[in-house]
Parts: structure tokens; C-alpha cells; sequence
């Protein structure tokens, strides 16, 4: 049976597939499917775009919007995983596990802040510093705290928005470094208060004081916001559905 060059191509491919990544035959199969639809894909859209090219500059320039077309490649914009990263956050909306857990705690102090009213409004006990190239140049500003200032957790993250490392700090110190789970930090922070006997600032109270009693399980026993109260009959309430 003589094999024409398209079946060599694929044969080659999926061979290429099998032999360097370890890849299931599973996997293949499904490789195989989905790389089909796409080359299916792409030509529907060559076949129109190059229709339009050639309504627009006429049959004589035929071979060359052919060449021109042809020289394009599928994965231009995605040949490395920064490349792919910033292409799906940009398009697909798609965030890092590290910033949907950001996004968990910013969701979280804005239920449960002191926002209104008399007294110290709350602010967040969580700071990001994004776009940092390495651990190694770690932009020292961030890390610098006056004496007697309560700690707090900063959070370095890398080009494609992934935890670099985090930080609790204060007190003019690093006194905890190196973590790479931002939910960890939280719960790190809440252990540095813990061991050297502090009371939670004002600024950061309703926050650690909800992590207190609903992560940890140590009733939380300052003074709580109108708005903790709620959140927190709010959890009572799920847990106990």
C-alpha cells in the first residue's frame, strides 16, 4: 500500500508524540482529534481569508497572498509559556491559582472591614508586588517596615501573575519568609500573633479575627465590625445547612 506524504506527516507526529513525552495512548488519541479539528479550523479561515485577499487585490496577486499566507505560523504568539500565559489572561480571562487566592482574601476583607463610621478604618493585611523577575532581585522596598509596625503578609509574584514567594513582615523585620501559598501566609501571620502575644491592629483585626474563629477555630473575641457580624452568621448559617 503506497502512503501518501500527508499520512507520513501524521504518523511522524504522533510517533514523535509517543517517543519524547511519554504521552498515554489515550492521550494520543485524543492529540490526534483535537489537532485534526484545528487544522480543520484553520483552513476554513484560510480558505476565506485568502478569498477576501483576492476579491480586494485581484487574481494576479493570487500566489503571492498564497506565499504570504502560507509563511504564518498557528503558534506565533505561543511558543513559550510566558507567550501562552499572557495570551490567556489577556483573551480567556484566565487568572493563576495564586490570584484567585488573592482575589478570595480581597473578597473576603470586603465583607468583613471596617469601611464606615468613627474610629481607624480597616486596610488590607495582604500586599502584591507583581511583575518580579527573581527571588534574587527582590525589590527591597517592599520588605522594609518601621519599628513597632504590625506585621503584615507581602506577596511577590512573577510575570505570569504565580507566586514568586511571600513574606510576614513588620516590626522593621522579615520575620517569616519563603512561603509559597498565599492562604499559608494568612495563616502564618495569624501564628507570628500568636506566638509573640500581640493583639490584631485595628487596620487588620476583622480579617485575622474571621481567619481566627472560621479557620482556625479559636473564637475570636475583639471587637467586630457590623459587617463581620453578618459574614460571619452568614458562614454559621451555611455550616450548619
Amino acid at each position: 500500500m503506497e502512503l501518501d506524504n500527508t499520512q507520513v506527516l501524521n504518523a511522524s507526529y504522533l510517533l514523535s508524540l509517543e517517543s519524547c513525552h511519554n504521552i498515554t495512548q489515550s492521550a494520543i488519541n485524543l492529540i490526534a482529534h483535537n489537532t485534526s479539528e484545528l487544522i480543520s479550523k484553520h483552513l476554513e479561515v484560510y480558505r476565506n481569508k485568502s478569498k477576501n485577499e483576492i476579491q480586494t487585490k485581484g487574481h494576479a496577486e493570487i500566489e503571492n497572498i498564497l506565499k504570504e499566507e502560507a509563511a504564518l505560523s498557528c503558534f506565533d504568539e505561543l511558543k513559550s509559556e510566558h507567550k501562552r500565559r499572557t495570551f490567556y489572561k489577556t483573551h480567556f480571562n484566565m487568572e493563576t491559582e495564586t490570584e484567585k487566592s488573592i482575589a478570595l482574601v480581597k473578597g473576603l476583607e470586603n465583607n468583613v472591614n471596617r469601611k464606615k463610621g468613627k474610629g481607624i478604618k480597616s486596610r488590607s493585611c495582604i500586599k502584591v508586588v507583581k511583575n518580579v523577575q527573581k527571588i534574587v532581585s527582590l525589590p527591597i522596598k517592599h520588605l522594609e517596615t518601621e519599628e513597632g509596625e504590625a506585621p503584615y503578609v507581602v506577596v511577590f509574584l512573577d510575570q505570569e501573575g504565580n507566586t514568586l514567594c511571600s513574606h510576614v513582615i513588620g516590626d522593621g523585620r522579615k520575620i517569616i519568609g519563603q512561603t509559597l501559598n498565599v492562604l499559608d501566609s494568612l495563616l502564618l501571620l495569624i501564628t507570628v500573633y500568636y506566638v509573640f502575644d500581640l493583639d490584631y491592629p485595628e487596620i487588620y483585626s476583622q480579617t485575622l479575627g474571621i481567619l481566627q474563629q472560621w479557620a482556625i477555630g479559636d473564637q475570636y473575641t475583639q471587637q467586630k465590625s457590623s459587617n463581620w457580624i453578618k459574614f460571619s452568621d452568614v458562614l454559621s448559617r451555611n455550616k450548619n445547612e
